[in-house]
This record gives structure tokens, C-alpha cells and sequence, in this order.
């Protein structure tokens, strides 16, 4: 074998120098690179590569750029509300993800119903043990209880859960169990052992219209203009009871140490847990129509649909519970929005008009897909990912992108 001359050996010198790695690309190339990558895998691989990976995927302007590119048709003026307590990635991964579950180029859904376990309104729906099991709660007082897993298949049903009208369903934190509210002015707590079976139940003074819970606390919203809170451990009556409006409790959720409330009389209203008496009241939500829904989840964010077809936005940062805007959410014609879910990333909100809408958490939210009820108005809805579940008539319907 020959020896290589000088010259050979200064040429492969050249090429080691100047032999490009993934480390050493220019930055404009490795972004590009990137638009190909699913979000997950460039926080949980490459991003620990090496501290320049880790610098520029901790920048989230780099982020917004990898999502735009990746999603050109999301409208370049549309901008992401800033929330401390939320890294900027994870927005635009829950973003990418709802445009990738449901953006009418990309997902191809399957759908299912079933109208022959109630015969009567189903007016809530919940999705509990991690996506694979559903609840429904109808006007004929029963409860169905269904696996999502591959479809929609009935697995238990108690014909007469409660007395009246199933208005409510909020899981336990741990998603094992849930609680149903009724017209009966009661509130029951159920487990799925072996089947649907009554735990205990908590007795109201009016019609329980709405439910929110967390660890040692169940609130209630009730047809009056009271809240009752009570205590699982402490037996079947309320611990306490409050009162913020004067008109009925519409819905409620969980903020922190907050119980937030909204009501027909178009205020909402906080109350401290904590200190057992009202943080803030009289808080104006619209001027026409009222609030219907309330949404909270692990984001300074709180989201409020209305019955003109509306979402306001509150901001808790600081516990400021402020409006901070609002948008007409293309439910036609003037389509009361009747139940919603929310994260980070995307809004999907269920309407009288019979369409389920999902838009991006921006500001201004951008439609990325409209679904149709086949049963009539849309009254309640939740999500797991992928399973959406909703109450239609007196159908139950899932929607499932593969």
C-alpha cells in the first residue's frame, strides 16, 4: 500500500475541519431540522444533548418559530398569552397537538353514538381512570357508564340514580371515583369496583346544578344563588354555605384556594377557601346574556362561555381575577355555549347550535376544527387525550382521531 503524500494528508485535514456535526451546524439549520421532530422528543433527547442544544430550545421565541413552521396556515398575527408559571414550549407542544389531533388536513375521525341507553336529555358527560372509562348523566335519572378504550360500549347503567334531572359529573382527583348532582338536590359519590356502585351521598337545600372538588372538598352550585361546600369525611350536610348573587349558580370550579362561581345574574365570584369568607364579588362577565361554563387548568388563565356565544378570558395571576378580553367563538346562530375544556394549547367548546368547535388558546383563538353533533345541541363535553365525549340529545357521542 502506498503511503499517502502531504498533500493527501493536508486534504483529509480539510475535511475533518470542516466536516459538519449536528453540534456544529449553523442554528438556522438545526431549527429547520427541527420542524420535522415531534416537540416531546426535542425536549426529552435533544435537548440534553449538549448545552447549546439546551440554550436554544430553552429560548421560546424558538419555539413559536418551530410551531409556525410547522404549522403555516396558524395566522402569524395570532399571539400566545405569556403566563409565568407555564414554559413557553409547553404551550406551543399542547398547541401543535391540538392541531394535530383535530386540523381537518391532518386527522381522520372516527366517530361513534349511542341513543338507546338514555331516553331522555343527556345533560353531562365526564371522562374518568385516565381516558378509559366515560360517565353520562341524563334527565331520565340514570348514569351510563361506557369504555372509550376502541369505540363506545356501554358497561354498566343504574336506571335510577338519583330522583330527578342528572345535571353535574366531577371526577376525584385521583380519577378513580366520581360525583353525580341531581335536580333531587343531592349529590352522590360512586365507585366502579366491580360495577357502578353508590359510596355515599351529600344532601343539598336546591337543585345541585354544578360540581367542583379537590382533595377533602366537594362545592356545589346550586339553583339558588348558593354555593354549599362540604366535606367528605364529615358526613352528608354542608360544612359551610355561601352566598355571592342572586340568581342561580350556572357553574363552578377550583382555582388554587378559590371556589369560582359563575351566575345567571352575569357577575362572578370568588370565594377563600382558606379564610371561609368571599375574596371578590360582583365581577362582570357580560352585559348581555349570562355565563354558562367556567374553566380552570394549571395556568393563570380562566376561561367563561357565555350564552351569546362568547369566551372571556380572566387572568388569576397575583389573584387578580380580572377580564382580560373576550371573543365571539363562531357558534351560529347566536349559539349558546353550553360546556367547555381548555388547556395550554387549545379551547373546545359544545353549543346549542349542534357543533363542537376547537380553536388555539391565542389570542385571537384560531378554528381549527368544527364537528357536528348528530343528535341534536351539543349540552356537555370533556376530553382525554384523544377521546372527545359528548352529550347530544339523548345520545352519547365520541369522537376519536386516529
Amino acid at each position: 500500500m502506498e503511503d499517502m503524500s502531504d498533500t493527501d494528508l493536508q486534504s483529509c485535514a480539510e475535511i475533518e475541519e470542516f466536516q459538519l456535526t449536528l453540534n456544529t451546524i449553523p442554528v438556522e439549520v438545526f431549527l429547520h431540522i427541527c420542524t420535522f421532530l415531534d416537540g416531546k422528543e426535542l425536549i426529552k433527547t435533544l435537548k440534553i444533548v449538549c448545552r447549546s442544544f439546551y440554550e436554544i430550545l430553552s429560548d421560546d421565541e424558538v419555539w413559536r418559530s418551530w410551531l409556525k413552521k410547522r404549522w403555516p396556515e396558524l395566522p402569524t398575527s395570532n399571539v400566545f398569552y405569556k403566563d409565568e408559571d407555564i414554559p413557553g414550549h409547553t404551550v406551543c407542544l399542547q398547541v401543535d397537538r391540538g392541531l394535530k389531533l383535530w386540523s381537518k388536513e391532518e386527522c381522520n375521525i372516527r366517530k361513534f353514538r349511542n341513543e338507546s341507553v338514555h331516553i331522555s336529555t343527556v345533560d353531562t358527560v365526564k371522562i374518568i381512570q385516565e381516558g378509559r372509562v366515560g360517565i353520562s348523566g341524563s334527565r331520565d335519572r340514570s348514569l351510563g357508564v361506557w369504555s372509550l378504550t376502541d369505540g363506545l360500549s356501554l358497561v354498566d347503567q343504574m336506571s335510577s340514580a338519583h330522583n330527578g334531572w342528572i345535571w353535574s359529573l366531577a371526577t376525584t382527583p385521583k380519577g378513580d371515583q366520581f360525583y353525580s348532582s341531581s335536580w333531587d338536590s343531592s349529590i352522590k359519590m360512586w365507585t366502579l369496583d366491580q360495577q357502578l356502585r353508590e359510596v355515599f351521598c351529600f344532601k343539598c337545600k336546591a337543585a345541585a346544578l354544578s360540581l367542583a372538588c379537590r382533595d377533602g372538598l366537594v362545592a356545589a352550585g346550586q339553583f339558588t344563588s348558593n354555593v354549599a361546600v362540604f366535606d367528605p369525611k364529615l358526613g352528608g350536610m354542608p360544612v359551610m354555605e355561601y352566598t355571592c348573587h342572586n340568581r342561580s349558580i350556572m357553574d363552578i370550579c377550583i382555582v388554587r384556594d378559590f371556589i369560582v362561581a359563575v351566575s345567571e345574574d352575569r357577575t362572578l365570584s370568588v370565594w377563600d377557601i382558606t379564610a371561609g369568607k368571599i375574596f371578590k364579588s360582583g365581577i362582570t362577565v357580560t352585559k348581555e346574556g349570562h355565563p354558562m361554563t367556567v374553566s380552570f387548568r394549571k395556568s393563570n388563565l380562566l376561561f367563561v362561555g357565555d350564552t351569546e356565544n362568547r369566551l372571556h378570558i380572566f387572568n388569576t395571576l397575583d389573584d387578580s381575577f380580572e377580564l382580560m378580553e373576550s371573543f365571539d367563538m363562531g357558534h351560529r346562530p347566536r349559539g349558546s355555549i353550553t360546556s367547555m375544556w381548555q388547556n395550554e394549547g387549545f379551547v373546545i367548546t359544545g353549543s346549542k347550535d349542534t357543533t363542537v368547535r376547537i380553536h388555539t388558546a391565542t389570542r385571537p383563538p384560531h378554528l381549527i376544527n368544527q364537528l357536528t353533533s348528530a343528535q341534536g345541541c351539543v349540552t356537555s363535553l370533556d376530553f382525554a387525550d384523544p377521546a372527545l365525549l359528548a352529550g347530544c340529545g339523548n345520545a352519547v357521542q365520541l369522537w376519536l382521531p386516529c
